[in-house]
């Protein structure tokens, strides 16, 4: 399998870059361009200071987690604050503002703050508020916002609307495991200002209390543009105009560690990772539209396994539909390969670019889930990793994979 255009599949030492050069430049006061017509930039992508060359950037120390917690009060945030990322959560990415947007914790963690990841020059890490009060085993806190939760891969950036969609999640409650079903939206326009704010707004639509939430999984809908959200069972999709929710297919178990994404063009929903539940329960399903309503959905985990298959096994990995590509591309949640998944074929291309790629101890290596994510106007995808000390990184794709 080859690369047109001269890139290489293996990238070693030419390939990928370190941020020191830009850094050192604009931290100088002058600006940085690529060349458009630069021989290293990838077919059909726009050229992007942040990362110039097919493979891995590393982002530098500012787009590092750990640094940006809340200060340590009655409560420890910054030695829990790594939940954030290391826990069960996820995150949207706003390809018009150009920053991917943080949010969750739960568990152990009680701060709900949230956090943009701006992807100007230089890129930084930024908490954009101070976490709400801590009251433990409640969905909504008595200022009115939502508690601090791990949101599993329930986070859904809404484009028309200029809103995050958040649903359900396992609240704060170190005592007990209390999961969430409560809707929320966070209005995004003005998010780029200095001065943002997060504004939340509870949704009076919810599911019923009997439907098993544990590990839902949430995109757009390519045929309508709601919300397509699969709990443990069921399918359902949101239509936030009339704030109601409606079941689309059930008695579809699904395992709790998979990432959700859509197909623009082929308009199907997948869900993806988990393969190794012994219960049958994870791996690859791809849901269809039907004509009269609802969705069907089929198992393709077998079709998928000889060349898919550390993604697949990998627990909620990261997962981007690429529009150049026209494929998703996944991220086993650490390392420098990637896999680039047809979805007509079930069969994957797994690219290795080593240098400068985000390693992680393999006890360190948690689901990514949304915080792999690809942005259009760059060029590349951002990964935000489940180290809390790392560096977010950037991947640069070639064009064309045969």
């Amino acid at each position: 399998m080859n690369v047109r255009r001269s890139l290489v599949l293996v990238v070693g030492a030419v390939a990928g870059c370190s941020l020191a050069w830009p850094y050192d430049e604009l931290r100088g006061g002058t600006s940085s361009t690529v060349d458009a017509n630069a021989g290293d930039t990838p077919l059909g992508r726009p050229p992007s200071a942040l990362c110039p060359e097919v493979g891995w950037c590393d982002l530098g120390p500012d787009t590092a987690l750990q640094p940006r917690c809340p200060p340590k009060t009655t409560f420890d945030y910054p030695f829990h604050c790594r939940l954030i990322v290391q826990g069960e959560s996820s995150a949207i990415a706003d390809p018009a503002q150009n920053f991917l947007l943080l949010w969750g914790g739960g568990f152990d963690y009680a701060g709900n703050e949230v956090y943009t990841l701006d992807l100007g020059l230089p890129p930084r890490l930024l908490r954009r508020n101070a976490p709400g009060p801590i009251e433990a085993c409640e969905t909504t806190l008595s200022d009115g916002s939502p508690a601090s939760r791990q949101t599993f891969d329930a986070l859904v950036f809404l484009e028309a609307e200029r809103l995050m969609y958040a649903f359900g999640g396992a609240v704060y409650c170190p005592t007990a495991t209390r999961m969430d079903r409560s809707t929320w939206t966070l209005a995004l326009a003005d998010a780029t200002k200095s001065d943002w704010r997060p504004t939340w707004t509870r949704r009076s639509a919810s599911l019923p209390s009997d439907e098993g939430v544990l590990g839902a999984a949430a995109d757009v809908e390519p045929t309508t543009g709601k919300v397509l959200l699969h709990t443990e069972r069921s399918l359902w999709r949101y239509d936030l105009a009339v704030d109601r929710y409606e079941r689309l297919l059930g008695e579809d178990e699904i395992y709790y560690e998979m990432t959700g994404r859509s197909d623009p063009k082929r308009r199907i929903f997948v869900l993806l990772g988990g393969a190794h539940d012994d219960a049958g329960r994870g791996g690859l399903r791809v849901y269809r539209s039907l004509p009269g309503g609802g969705y069907s959905v089929e198992n393709r985990t077998d079709d998928a396994r000889p060349t898919c298959g550390p993604l697949l096994d990998a627990d909620a990995p990261g997962l981007a539909y690429d529009p150049v590509l026209d494929r998703f591309v996944g991220w086993p949640n650490q390392g420098g390969a990637v896999y680039i998944l047809d979805v007509d074929t079930f069969r994957c291309t797994r690219l290795e670019y080593p240098n400068h790629a985000p390693i992680l101890a393999p006890t360190d290596a948690k689901p990514t889930r949304g915080r792999f994510r690809y942005f259009p106007t760059l060029g590349v995808f951002i990964a935000s990793p489940s180290d809390a000390v790392a560096s977010a990184h950037a991947l640069r794709l070639p064009g064309v994979v045969d």
